[in-house]
Parts: C-alpha cells; sequence; structure tokens
C-alpha cells in the first residue's frame, strides 16, 4: 500500500479537512471514511491490506498529534490541525514532559482484563510470519506448551486478541477503547522473547534514535520522540504509512535523559546503544 508523498499529502489532508467538518468520529467511521477517499482516487483494491487503510494512513496523524483523542462512551478522534502544513510544535509539551508519564509496558499491561480462555489451539502473532500468507501475521501453533504471546481464534482482523504474559491470559482491549493495547501487547511480547531483541539504536555522538517496528510502539512514546526535534515536525517522511517497507524511522536531539525514560518504559535492554 504505497502511493507517492504528495499524493500522501493530498490523503491526509482530505482526511483532516473531512474530520473538521464532521468532528470527532470513531476509528471505524475513519476507516471507512479513508476507503471512500482511496477509491474516489482509484487506487484501492481488494487485497486484505486495502480493507484497513486507517493503520497506515490515519496512525501516523495520531502518533505526531495531528490527531488527538477524545472519550464519549467510545474512543473518539478529533484533528488538532486543519492541514498538515499547519503543524507546529507545542509550546508546552517535551519529549522528557511526555516520556516522564509513560507508565512502564509491563505495568500498563497488567491493567488488562484477565480470561480463563483455553489458547492452546489458537493461532499465534509471528511477527516474521510470510504475510502472502498469513496477512495479520497470525499462524497455526505447533507447540504443546503455552509461551508468551499474542493469540487469536483463527488470526482474522476482526476478532478478539489476548495476550498470555507469561502467567495469565489477558483480553488485549479493541482499538476504539484503548488505541495503544495492541501496540503494547506486541513490545511487551518482543521483550519477554528468550533471546530479547533491541527495540531502539542510539548513537550518543550524533544523539539519534533508530527505532525497530516502528508502527508496533505505543503511540505517546512515538509521539514524544518526534516532538524531540522541531525540524521533525512537517517532514513528510515521519507521515509515511505505517508499516512501510521502506519505514525506517531516526529521531534526532535525542539525549542520555531520554534514554533513560525509555529503559524505564521498556526494559534495560530494549535499545542497543552504537559504541565509538
Amino acid at each position: 500500500m504505497y502511493i507517492d508523498i504528495e499524493k500522501q499529502r493530498k490523503l491526509q489532508n482530505d482526511l483532516l479537512r473531512w474530520l473538521n467538518a464532521v468532528g470527532p468520529a470513531s476509528w471505524k467511521e475513519i476507516n471507512q471514511a479513508l476507503i471512500g477517499m482511496l477509491q474516489s482516487q482509484g487506487i484501492i483494491n481488494d487485497a486484505e491490506e486495502w480493507k484497513y487503510p486507517a493503520y497506515k494512513w490515519f496512525e501516523p496523524l495520531l502518533r505526531n498529534g495531528v490527531i488527538e483523542v477524545c472519550w464519549d462512551r467510545q474512543v473518539l478522534f478529533y484533528p488538532v490541525f486543519k492541514e498538515i502544513d499547519d503543524a507546529v510544535p507545542s509550546d508546552t509539551l517535551s519529549t522528557m514532559s511526555i516520556l516522564e508519564k509513560i507508565p512502564s509496558i509491563k505495568s500498563q499491561i497488567a491493567n488488562f482484563e484477565m480470561r480463563s480462555q483455553n489458547l492452546k489451539k489458537y493461532f499465534f502473532w509471528n511477527p516474521n510470519a510470510d504475510t502472502k500468507k498469513y496477512p495479520n501475521k497470525f499462524v497455526p501453533q505447533k507447540f504443546d506448551d503455552l509461551f508468551v504471546g499474542i493469540f487469536c481464534r483463527t488470526g482474522a482482523s476482526w476478532e478478539p486478541k489476548y495476550l498470555f504474559d507469561g502467567e495469565a491470559t489477558r483480553l488485549i482491549p479493541w482499538m476504539d477503547e484503548n488505541p495503544d493495547a495492541l501496540n503494547l501487547a506486541r513490545c511487551f511480547v518482543r521483550l519477554n522473547q528468550p533471546k530479547s531483541e533491541h527495540l531502539f539504536r542510539y548513537d550518543p555522538k550524533c544523539k539519534t534514535l533508530e527505532i525497530y517496528h516502528y508502527e508496533e510502539h505505543p503511540v505517546l512514546v512515538t509521539r514524544a520522540l518526534f516532538l524531540s526535534d522541531p525540524n521533525q515536525v512537517r517532514n513528510l517522511e515521519y507521515y509515511r504509512p505505517v508499516g512501510s517497507a521502506d519505514n525506517k524511522i531516526s529521531y534526532n536531539n535525542i539525549t542520555s535523559e531520554h534514554i533513560k525514560e525509555l529503559r524505564r518504559i521498556y526494559n534495560p535492554f530494549a535499545i542497543e546503544v552504537k559504541n565509538d
């Protein structure tokens, strides 16, 4: 699902104008509006990934603070600006002020509702799955013992997802209940594999932080890092579709204090530090 950067600008600005006209909308309403916009431009097909374009085109706006969240019996989203070009860094928010308020991923997961679901015949989320065969990366289990992971009955997008955290099974809230729930679960799984992988790479000399698996990180974390450098706010590369093959994002102006907070939120091993 790739379009050139000017078509991207038009599509996302059209979505912002639509939201400014209709007011706060649910994720499902936004997704449906995007389907209509893509159809009107003749750039949509029947492939599985086109069924949920909000993950690709809306989520970067949310991550970067161009879209905000409110609650009215469900999570609703509203625009902060009329267009991306209107976006300006907030005078009251900073990277550190946001990071310091984010609880650890482990403590947020502990708030997910516990369930007694039997997951042994369920599909599980494999981040390395062949997306042509398994578009949502849920594959059949071939193991007898339950392990830390995300599980789903058949792997369909619309089915409830469960997290086994090593001790208990927890229901992962829907997007309309908690927009960050699935991101938190995915990060938790990556951090709790037998061989825990790095989710960031920090260069202290250049003060740059490369983020791996960008689309799986909590929204507030990526927003905080996005605000670390004012020059990033209007750079359209930071608004590219979440999960693009070329979606390699680095943040600038990152200090050791930022790294300290990120280690608290994730774990001490989540960040690889580049040696001189």
